[in-house]
């Protein structure tokens, strides 16, 4: 299947990918997963790791033309209209075509209800139960100095909110103090007795919450292939991006991964299904759109988004980075004014003086004493 020139213009913009899967965020895989059914070889995408590109300060976003489109539930509306224009290459855009009205109502709940329950899930799994041993290295290496020393914690730090809500952040203070290797180890036995007991009732707290949520799609699925007819909908992506980035990555704490895996082979099978049906060898790999790293890039940028959208935790991150161009710029300056510039950047015969002009001034000098 041969790319169109023309549609080379489509370019999604998403989060890095890692543990072969194309990002480890469930609504960027969810979104390539989508273009890859609906519009195969018609677009590239672009890892990105500053969110302030995006004009909702969120990946993934989408670029065609003149049209900028943000967030998963907008990029598929916007593909699937696609189909619209008549070109041939966007016959099958609209990947919900064979739903009925109804049906259509029914996944729009059903999608709503996937990214928060799901994604509190995976989220969890990702940001509280495997931040120290897994997550945070990974982030770590996706990016390049000085982001690599702050974004995963303001990742992190975005989803702490949710998850206090949804009861999923009690184990995150005993997770932060595994990560200080220089904090004081407790020594009372009272204490490490308590610590045993909060994390068993933890453990069976966060099982039966998660097999709360696995079970209605399970069920809502059943023996199915997907879950409308014979082909996927916008369902089926979605689901199967949050349950590949359950059971793909090497969990150290394997705690949902198991519970997945073994409890529920249908939605595993589900996910490995609408995976291989989007990757399959028949279909055109995905092209990366090129990428134009420079210093600049890591600069805030002010002019993208509106000082006044930003949230707390956002202008705080904002004001970090500024501290730290600051601190560099200011070190550098005082560095040059204390020890001058260093011999190799001053440019050759810049210094010089020419001796016989010296002489003659010398001269001059005398002659007037």
């Amino acid at each position: 299947m041969s790319v169109n020139p023309v549609s080379e213009r489509i370019v999604l913009y998403i989060w890095a990918g890692q543990w072969s899967l194309p990002s480890f965020d469930p609504l960027c895989l969810a979104t390539v997963l989508f273009l890859q059914v609906a519009i195969p070889g018609q677009f590239s995408i672009a890892e990105c790791n500053d969110p302030d590109l995006s004009p909702t300060g969120q990946l993934p976003f989408l670029t065609h033309d003149e049209q900028t489109v943000a967030s998963f539930g907008s990029i598929v509306k916007y593909i699937q209209g696609l189909k619209s224009t008549g070109k041939p290459e966007y016959r099958n855009a609209k990947l919900d075509a064979h739903l009925s009205t109804y049906e259509k109502s029914q996944q729009t709940a059903w999608i709503a209800h996937i990214e928060s329950h799901m994604g509190d899930l995976l989220h969890y799994t990702l940001y509280v139960r495997n931040w120290v041993d897994l997550t945070h290295s990974a982030l770590v290496s996706m990016f390049p100095i000085p982001q690599s020393y702050y974004v995963p914690g303001r990742l992190r730090a975005a989803f702490k909110p949710r998850l206090e809500a949804a009861g999923l952040w009690t184990m995150s203070e005993e997770l932060e103090e595994k990560s200080k290797p220089f904090t004081k180890k407790k020594t009372e036995e009272k204490e490490d007795s308590k610590r045993v007991f909060a994390q068993v009732f933890e453990k069976d707290r966060v099982l039966g919450k998660a097999k709360s949520i696995l079970e209605i799609y399970s069920r809502l699925l059943g023996d199915r292939k997907y879950f409308y007819n014979d082909q996927p909908s916008t369902i089926d992506i979605l689901l199967a991006a949050h349950t590949l980035l359950l059971i793909k990555p090497p969990y150290p704490d394997s705690l949902i991964k198991d519970l997945v895996t073994g409890s529920y082979p249908n939605l595993v099978a589900h996910a490995q299904r609408v995976h291989g049906r989007t990757f399959h060898e028949t279909f055109t790999p995905i092209p990366l759109a090129p990428q134009h790293s420079s210093l600049v890039s890591l600069i805030p940028s002010w002019r993208r988004r509106n000082s006044t959208s930003l949230s707390e935790e956002d202008a705080r991150y904002t004001r970090m980075r500024w501290g730290f161009y600051g601190l560099a710029i200011g070190g550098l300056v005082a560095f040059i004014a204390v020890m001058g510039l260093p011999e190799a950047l001053i440019p050759d015969g810049w210094m010089q003086v020419d001796e016989e002009f010296l002489y003659d001034e010398g001269s001059v000098d005398d002659s007037d004493e």
